[in-house]
């Protein structure tokens, strides 16, 4: 509460705004006071209106009372993906002896639980060794359906997981999905991930050839998402479009439109994501 006091003062007069100006009739200017000072409490409606006088959002508020660091779940999940793409398997494996030794530990077990078997399916990917077995799995699936609204984290790990979730599994989830993020939808950093994970989706059918369930995240897909500013997953559902058309039909056509696609993502310096994308093409057979 203090830390929260101190950083609402420190943004207010970093905008030269007096007490009275951000009260306005929301709360007393004693009250706001108190709470600058760490004296007192103010509620989440009252905080969010007085941000408001500021311009100020609520998530700039919280990022800022975490010193403008990010959470420590989208740290985790930042390195991972900068190792992955690297296919950097000891740093993933330090990543991973953290997140178990805070289970072990007793520190917030069932988060360090969960991160500890996301690490294991994202370093299965790279060694072969390694193995994710079926109540790991089931650990993270019985959570995700534990959950009646998924949050941002909810999606995050779903998107990270999918590719070792049954067929079955993964279909269930994905039906529930827009369900379970409705309360949410409206917000643009959960549709952007949401899109993403159809995008995965559809590939993953495509790669496990089920057409008829690729079909399903290509409606769903083309009816709910991507403006003419969302270039990035627009160039990517074509590339999924071009591999459907390659796998389901055997039109040589589909390989030339994922090969321009990665070469649009070269032209703008994507390289990470462009070898990804090209290692997947060159893996897929007789083309």
């Amino acid at each position: 509460m203090n830390h929260f006091g101190k950083t609402f003062k420190f943004i207010r007069e970093g905008k030269g705004l007096s007490l009275a100006t951000v009260a306005k009739n929301h709360v007393s200017t004693s009250q706001l006071s108190r709470f600058e000072n760490g004296e007192s409490d103010i509620t989440v409606q009252k905080l969010i209106q007085v941000l408001e006088e500021m311009n100020v959002s609520l998530n700039e508020f919280i990022h800022a009372c975490q010193d403008f660091k990010e959470d420590e779940f989208s740290r985790m999940i930042g390195q991972l993906k900068i190792h992955v793409y690297n296919r950097d398997s000891m740093r993933m494996k330090q990543l991973l002896s953290e997140q178990l030794m805070k289970v072990e530990l007793g520190i917030h077990e069932e988060f360090h639980r969960i991160n500890a078997i996301l690490i294991k399916c994202k370093l299965k990917e790279i060694e072969k060794t390694v193995f994710v077995t079926a109540e790991e799995i089931t650990y993270l699936t019985d959570y995700l359906f534990r959950i009646e609204n998924w949050g941002y984290y909810e999606l995050r790990l779903f998107a990270n997981i999918m590719e070792n979730l049954s067929h079955r599994y993964l279909m269930l989830c994905c039906r529930e999905l827009v369900a379970r993020t409705e309360f949410y939808s409206e917000l643009h950093e959960y549709k952007l991930l949401l899109s993403q994970i159809l995008l995965n989706g559809y590939l993953i059918c495509i790669e496990r050839s089920k057409f008829i369930e690729a079909v399903f995240f290509e409606k769903m897909i083309a009816s709910h998402f991507f403006d003419e500013t969302d270039i990035f997953n627009r160039l990517l559902f074509h590339y999924c479009k071009g591999y459907y058309k390659y796998k389901k039909d055997k039109d040589v056509n589909g390989i030339l439109e994922m090969r321009k696609c990665i070469g649009l993502l070269r032209s703008v310096d994507s390289h990470h994501l462009a070898n990804w994308y090209e290692k997947m093409l060159e893996n897929i057979p007789n083309k």
